[in-house]
Order: structure tokens, then sequence, then C-alpha cells
């Protein structure tokens, strides 16, 4: 049987937010910030020959990983250096948002440096090398030696003395033992990803940091390192296991104690509750709630989405109605639909990781490749809007929140505020309050205690 109108109607509202949130349009391949903020324009580009196994005997190989900096404003040797540590994407991302670094460069007469993550980026171990990198513009350099400016860039500001576009250091020769070549398959050979961890890409860092440091004669330089999530938690552990290298760690939202079976520490008892992944989760649902500033109809029609979906995998005819839906490149097997829901849920993920108070394009460009893509000012709201428009325009019956007008009852009787006034940030709703996404995949309802959380 085919599926009826109103699930259609919620699904095609699902598949109209996916695509906005992704940006499946056209791909280029720069990445710009804003035409009055200071980027990649704004930076040199070195290839530093980075070692592939810093803990191994056996294993010489090395490969080439990117560094961008800015000494506009450096002092030299004594003045402090800022070290953002790459996360898990083109680190040209976090040139472009890091405006704390950018703004507090001139007061503390800091250098800049950002470090992409190896396997990341163009920082590909056994990927395409630098001089085959998609859409660079850069010459190959090897450690601190024959960087190049990447390009005046629309900043304006007074220069130091070490002028723009200045060389980090001494040229060096480029390792011959460097992967230079792409090895096909890569990213799903285990036995080429062994050197994707957390430990190796610290080394990495602190390699950097010592060769930065003894290059420019900057050894009494302090370094404070610089990152946000995952960014963040390598920032402090960069502090607790390379204490040498930094003097300190800036971690924006670094959940570094965000591990399932992570003991707690007695003392930290009162301070600390045991992880529960869906904590993440109840935050996603309050951006889109009136809490948030979104419509409050929002969060229950989205919940009453995910039964319609699984309702509708259960036969071949709804199968194939899901795949022409969300114009899946292949048919929606049997147990596929838990994939596609994955899917979904990251959208909606992705849309309140990214609910800033201004268009941005932070989020998305690496799906999209596209710099003119951008996700609308407060992007959950928007969703939440175009959501509730498609499911409040189907035929009476259909399942659905709260009837259109109805105010948002707010969190249980009893229970604290669900936070500060819309537009601020927050720890999101009480804890209990159900999530937006589909609990394991088949229910609408919230999981009971001890449930896994729903897949990221």
């Amino acid at each position: 049987r085919m599926p009826d109108r109103p699930a259609l109607k919620l699904l095609l509202a699902l598949q109209l937010d996916l695509a906005s949130c992704l940006g499946f349009l056209s791909r280029q391949t720069s990445v710009l910030p804003p035409a009055d903020h200071a980027g990649v324009g704004n930076t040199t580009l070195t290839w530093y020959t980075q070692t592939l196994d810093h803990f191994a005997y056996d294993e010489a190989r090395t490969f080439q990983q990117r560094v961008f900096s800015n000494a506009d404003h450096w002092r030299g040797p004594g003045a402090p250096i800022l070290f953002y540590c790459g996360n898990e994407a083109n680190v040209e991302l976090y040139v472009n948002s890091t405006g704390l670094m950018w703004e507090s460069a001139a007061s503390l007469g800091a250098l800049l440096i950002w470090a992409e993550h190896r396997y990341y980026g163009a920082s590909l171990p056994f990927g395409t090398g630098p001089e085959h990198a998609k859409g660079s513009k850069y010459r190959l350099s090897s450690k601190y030696g024959s960087s190049s400016r990447v390009g005046p860039g629309p900043y304006s500001g007074p220069m130091s003395k070490s002028g723009p576009g200045a060389a980090v250091g001494p040229a060096a020769p480029v390792d011959s033992a460097a992967p230079r070549h792409p090895i096909s398959g890569w990213q799903t050979n285990a036995s080429l990803l062994k050197w994707l961890t957390a430990e190796q890409a610290l080394a990495d860092y602190a390699e950097i940091i010592y060769r930065l440091r003894r290059e420019l004669g900057a050894a009494e330089s302090p370094v404070v390192a610089v990152g946000g999530s995952y960014g963040g938690m390598l920032a402090a552990w960069l502090r607790l296991h390379y204490p040498s290298s930094v003097a300190g760690a800036l971690a924006a939202s670094a959940p570094v104690l965000a591990f399932d079976g992570l003991p707690r520490p007695a003392a930290a008892a009162p301070a600390y509750s045991p992880f529960d992944g869906r904590r993440y989760w109840a935050v996603v649902s309050r951006d889109a709630s009136a809490a948030a500033g979104a419509d409050p109809r929002c969060a229950g029609q989205v919940r009453d989405a995910w039964p319609h979906l699984f309702a509708l995998a259960k036969s071949a005819g709804g199968r194939s109605a899901v795949a022409s839906a969300f114009r899946l490149c292949t048919p929606l097997d049997t147990g596929g639909e838990e994939a596609l829901a994955a899917l979904l849920l990251n959208a909606w993920d992705t849309l309140a990781m990214g609910n800033f108070p201004y268009a941005s394009n932070y989020l998305i460009y690496q799906q999209t490749e596209d710099p003119t893509v951008l996700l609308p000012p407060w992007p959950m709201r928007a969703a939440c809007a175009a959501f509730v428009a498609a499911a409040e325009s189907t035929p009476p019956g259909k399942p659905a929140g709260p009837p259109s007008g109805t105010p948002w009852a707010g969190p249980p009787s009893g229970t604290p505020s669900a936070g500060p006034p819309s537009g601020t940030s927050s720890a999101g709703p009480p804890f209990g309050t159900p999530a937006v996404g589909p609990p394991s995949g088949s229910s609408a309802a919230a999981p009971p205690p001890g449930t896994p959380p729903p897949p990221p």
C-alpha cells in the first residue's frame, strides 16, 4: 500500500531540511571567510614534513602536513604564540572562524599558527599529496622553509617588523621518504588508518611547536593551545601530555569527560554525573523549542514523523516511496531505514551546532565545498518554520504535534527553568526531556534511563 499523504508530507519536510542543511548544490574548492574578516587570505602556508608514526622505531615514513601562520602582529622571540589544534576537518575552516585568535593578535603581539589534523583537509599521509591537492595554489615546501603567502586578503591592520608573508624559518630539503602518491582505497584500509589517533595528532602538534620555537629562536615564547570541540579536547590533552610544549590551553566546548565508562574521582562526584549521551540530544531538542525561539510545535511534530518513516520501511512499496522522497542513490533495503534516520538526525544535529545568530557556512562547507552556500541566521528556527508549515498543510487526520496556536507547555511541573532567554546559550532542557531524534530506531517515545543514545 502506498503511504498516506500526511506521512509523505512530513518526510518531504525532513528532506527539505536535510537538503538545506547539507547544501546539495554546486561544488567549488575555495574556502573563504566573510569579506570583512581575516582568514586564509591573510596567512602564510607551510608544508611541514611530519613523522608518520611517533612511537615506532621501525617506521621511518613521513607525510606533508599543512600549517597556516600569521606574523603580522608578532613582536618576535619572547612574545606569545597562539597555536590552534586542528579538528577533524579542513583546517581552513578554523583559520576563517577562530575570531578570538585574530582579535587577540594585536594586543598580545602574538604569532598565530593553525596546524591541520592528520588525515584531514590536504594533510593526507596516503591521499593526494600537496602538489595534487584539490584547488591548491601553493607550492611545495618542507618544514618551515619556502613558505608561500596565500594572499593579502581583505583584512588590514598594523604590520609588525616581520612584514606580511614573512617565511617562518629557513628552508629545509623535502623529505624523500614522504608518501607522495595516493594509495587507492586508503580511506577504508585499516592498515593505513592505524595512525589516525589522537595520540599521534598530539605528537604532531608537539613536534611542530618544538621545531617552530627552535627555528625562530623563540624558546622563551609561551605557547597557548587553542581549540574547540574535538580540537579543544586536543588542546587540553596537549597541555596534559606535553606540558613543556604549551604554557596553557583554551579548550572551548571540549567534552574531555564524554566517554562511556569513564570513572569519576570520588572528590569530583558532586560536580560530575555519569556520562549520558542523551544530555546532548536534549540540548538539540531545546533548540527546536519555544525556549530557544523556534516554533513551539516543531519538536513534537518532528517526533511524530519518525514512526511514519519506520512504518513505511516495513513494506516494499513504502521503502520505494521513501527512497523516491529522499532521492536516494540506491533502493532502500530492509533495515536501511536505520541509516537514513541517522542521516536525518544528523541534519538536526548540524542545525543545532550551527544555530548562530548570523549566516554561516562553518558547519556545512565540508559537505557543500561551496563558500556561497550558507545556513541562515538561527537555522534551527528557519528549519522548524519550514517543517511546521509543511506539516500543517497536510489534510485533517494527520498525526501532528500540538494544535496550531497552542502555547508551549514548558518543562514538567517542578523542574528547573529550561534555560536562559531566547538567543543565549543553554545547557538544554531538564534531564529526561525527550529528544528530537528517534530513540533506538523505532519509537518516538523517550528511551528509559540506561538506553544507549541514538546514532549521531
